[in-house]
């Protein structure tokens, strides 16, 4: 039209500029919404919301913590001195406090080759037979198994002071010293100082005396118990 001369050039340019100007308005919008707009990486599960809708946020502020791309693993920190003694494949026995009087098994996964050196440590990932009993972010209790003895002796941790437990004899109490070696839990081996058929106070209090007599209640004392220690 404006070549046949019904638009005058003075319209044809201020459609054209006008046109422009649209056209960058779009491709401010269209950058604005890509910059708006949270895409997660990868597929996975959204472990936590730190803030809400409508909230100002400032550049680099973490707003959403994302699980993916791993199963569930434990993640321990092993002491530079008994990183040596752990090996990728390793037997491990796992507790925890959300999931008392339970034990669960899992295996050395992985060892990082560089240590920490402000803690004086190695992190150990363990991969879990049964990931779906527990949680992202719960405490656990990792015991690695490098040896195994049958019938080792357990007894309680409650029953041990200071290296003495409270054996019950010919009706009296008697204290006798003992060698421990690995623990498990609540649960600690005994190597010497006491027998499978000692009967040992569980849970021992300030008022036991040597020589007291006592009374055998399945409550307060029962005999030393035998399993495999790690």
């Amino acid at each position: 039209m404006w070549r046949q001369g019904f638009v005058a050039a003075a319209e044809r340019d201020a459609a054209a500029s006008a046109n422009k100007a649209a056209q960058a308005v779009l491709l401010r919008s269209q950058a604005q919404r890509r910059f708006l707009q949270m895409v997660a990486p990868a597929d996975g599960e959204i472990l936590q919301r730190d803030v809400e809708v409508g909230q100002v946020v400032s550049p680099g502020q973490a707003l959403l913590y994302l699980a993916c791309c791993a199963p569930m693993r434990v993640v321990a920190e092993v002491d530079e001195e008994d990183i040596g003694r752990v090996q990728q494949g390793q037997p491990v026995v796992l507790g925890a406090d959300a999931l008392p009087g339970k034990t669960f098994d899992g295996v050395v996964s992985s060892i990082t080759p560089k240590g920490d050196p402000l803690t004086r440590s190695y992190r150990v990932r363990i991969a879990i037979d049964q990931p779906e009993r527990f949680r992202v972010g719960m405490t656990v209790d990792a015991n690695v198994i490098l040896a195994r003895r049958e019938r080792a002796l357990l007894l309680p941790r409650s029953a041990l002071r200071e290296g003495l437990v409270w054996r019950v004899q010919d009706g009296r109490l008697t204290q006798v010293r003992v060698t421990t070696g690995a623990s498990m839990g609540d649960q600690v081996e005994i190597r010497s100082g006491i027998g499978p058929d000692d009967l040992i106070v569980s849970v021992p209090d300030e008022q036991l005396a040597v020589g007291q007599v006592v009374r055998i209640r399945q409550a307060e004392a029962g005999p030393a118990r035998t399993g495999s220690a790690p």
